[in-house]
């Protein structure tokens, strides 16, 4: 069974992310956390919160989760957290053994003033388990169209499969993007890719070229003209490939109002999503 851990600062971005995530939960019989952050504008430091509004934050997040379970008849556990920082937040969705981190965004400029909008991009560039990003005024959709962008290079195998199980859950298309810069020449078809495709064994797969200057721009119109459900970028520390698509996970978060699921490449055995290392080797 899936555990999505959703970080909530009672926002309203954050509230649409936690039905977003109740929603999605639903369908493929998911436990929900609802993690909250207790802080306090008199508050000195992480820590530093009176028993008072801590026990305010503890009784509105309980009546928040009940509220969510009674609705969508799912398990829903209230978690309270004391700090900020990314570690922490990262520490405790690991504790629950979470499979993915659910926030909400805000659009630009605002993003950068809230405290999960920061969050969001730290755990996009750092963290260790996926991050699925819900813009502010997303509504749900069910997953049916999976966007995979992979530059110009071929996919890694292990990721791929790592997809195509989240995808099977939903019984979803992946399609996935090359994506190639300014005067590049493009040569086609991607026989590399054609070949991993045939390898998972997962029936519902296409392959796609598209080619622009702004990328961000350009995977945008894509997702639109193919309404798509959820978009997904895999951070890879490869030289460019990291400099271009770290950089782009995070400008999609302005540009895009589709959801956008972050993997990193070191995700290879965490929970449901993982992949094991014979696998990958064959």
């Amino acid at each position: 069974m899936y555990t999505f851990f959703v970080a909530t600062d009672f926002s309203k971005a954050a509230e649409n992310a936690t039905r977003y995530a109740a929603q999605l939960a639903q369908k493929i019989n998911a436990n929900l956390i609802l993690f909250h952050i207790a802080t306090h504008k008199e508050a000195t430091g992480p820590g530093h919160v009176s028993a008072t509004h801590l026990q305010t934050c503890l009784e509105k997040l309980e009546n928040q989760a009940l509220a969510i379970a009674g609705e969508y008849k799912l398990h829903c556990k209230p978690v309270i957290g004391l700090s900020h920082s990314t570690e922490a937040i990262m520490a405790e969705a690991e504790k629950e053994v979470a499979d993915i981190i659910i926030m909400g965004i805000t659009a630009a400029p605002r993003l950068e003033k809230g405290i999960l909008g920061s969050k969001t991009q730290d755990l996009i560039r750092k963290g260790t388990i996926p991050v699925l990003a819900i813009p502010e005024n997303m509504k749900f959709h069910a997953i049916t169209k999976i966007v995979l962008a992979v530059g110009t290079h071929t996919p890694d195998y292990g990721m791929l499969q790592k997809l195509v199980r989240f995808a099977s859950v939903f019984h979803a298309h992946i399609e996935l993007i090359h994506i190639h810069h300014g005067k590049e020449k493009i040569d086609s078809p991607y026989l590399e890719t054609s070949d991993l495709i045939k390898k998972t064994g997962y029936q519902k797969i296409s392959c796609t070229v598209i080619k622009g200057e702004d990328t961000a721009k350009e995977l945008d119109r894509h997702l639109h003209l193919k309404n798509a459900s959820l978009l997904v970028i895999i951070r890879k520390h490869l030289g460019l490939f990291q400099d271009v698509f770290s950089g782009l996970a995070g400008r999609m978060t302005y540009v895009s109002d589709v959801p956008l699921l972050v993997f990193n490449e070191e995700e290879f055995n965490i929970g449901q999503l993982g992949v094991k290392e014979e696998e990958i080797l064959g």
